[in-house]
């Protein structure tokens, strides 16, 4: 049975037979042999065609993974795809064991390789609060180069967030769950973290901007998209560039190395950048490059002591990269002289 997004019922999961194929039987910490995809994907430039699926809450290219304390994915030498990383265990009776499979389930009307953690319980086989989340990797043989895919999240129920040999009680607190992916090489723009991970309480159902409750490039709640194209890193970044309106100039709260003596950015907390992350209107890793007195010209300067960038290091348009999502640009008050024409409307004088 070929299901689509629309036929997704209850939720953010999808729900079909092929889903359901194969299973990992009741266990705490294990994994499957290796499995074969039923098409190539091209993650981070290595091309894979076999991966494991782990029990808690992960699969990986490189290897099986038995950890069941989540660490973070940006130091990890695992090649690890994770929609919720932590400790499940599925050996007692109130919980459902994971499943995982391809044959006819699409998403979008692309084969997609699925696996279940559909109501599955924490360790030490408690099923008192039980999570329902999905991994997709969809390919996408529309797109120009072999080996692209799409990583879809699907969240439906999250009630606990670790087990008790990771600092949790009750399947609350402690070590909480890690969501993300990451090539293993440990380099910058080679891994993601969803917002809120290892932070208690983030990812729950209780809070209002928890996995169920937020999306990522999807109208639907509890589906976060991520596009692998080409083998680069999926579209995770947004990149704030400008000059004094952007940077939050005046706002005050400024981020660290950007109040001090020989750099004036003055990169506000407050600054509409910010806000929008902080308030999850923008899901997506912020890359803050916006420099208060900046002018057109200077963007492009990676380097000056006196005047924008001072000691940033980097060009605000060197920020771009292929792993840039959107881009916000705000510039050009600093070149029209706007300090001197709100003096002059002050003083009343002509300019």
């Amino acid at each position: 049975m070929a299901v689509s997004t629309a036929e997704a019922s209850g939720g953010a999961v999808i729900d079909s037979m092929d889903c359901m194929q194969h299973e990992l039987t009741g266990n705490d910490d294990s994994s499957t042999n290796q499995v074969a995809l039923p098409f190539g994907v091209n993650f981070y430039g290595t091309s894979f065609e076999h991966l494991w699926v782990n029990n808690n809450g992960n699969v990986t290219f490189d290897r099986s993974l038995s950890t069941y304390t989540p660490f973070g994915l940006a130091g990890t030498s695992a090649q690890i795809i994770a929609p919720f990383f932590a400790d499940v265990d599925t050996r007692a009776a109130g919980s459902q064991t994971v499943r995982y499979g391809w044959g006819n389930t699409t998403y979008e009307g692309h084969r997609a390789f699925c696996v279940n953690w559909v109501d599955v319980g924490y360790y030490s086989g408690h099923t008192d609060k039980l999570n329902s989340f999905q991994l997709l990797l969809v390919n996408r043989e529309d797109s120009a180069s072999a080996g692209d895919f799409d990583i879809v999240f699907n969240y439906d129920k999250v009630q606990w967030e670790s087990g008790d040999a990771s600092g949790g009680s009750a399947g609350l607190g402690g070590n909480s769950a890690v969501a993300g992916f990451s090539n293993g090489s440990g380099l910058d723009g080679t891994s993601y973290e969803l917002r809120g991970s290892a932070v208690n309480g983030a990812f729950l159902d209780s809070n209002t901007s928890g996995l169920t409750a937020t999306s990522t490039d999807s109208t639907v709640s509890g589906r976060h998209v991520f596009r692998v194209r080409d083998g680069n890193a999926p579209l995770t970044q947004y990149v704030a560039l400008g000059d004094s309106f952007q940077s939050g100039e005046g706002a005050g709260a400024y981020l660290p190395l950007t109040d001090v003596n020989g750099n004036k950015c003055h990169r506000s907390a407050y600054a509409y950048p910010r806000r929008l992350v902080d308030a999850g209107v923008v899901t997506l890793n912020l890359d803050f490059g916006a420099c208060s007195g900046a002018v057109i010209n200077d963007l492009a300067v990676s380097y000056n002591p006196n005047q924008p960038p001072y000691t940033d290091g980097i060009a605000q348009l060197d920020r771009l990269s292929s792993s840039t999502k959107l881009v916000t640009l705000g510039i050009g008050g600093n070149d029209m002289k706007f300090a001197e024409v709100l003096e002059s409307c002050v003083k009343g004088t002509s300019i």
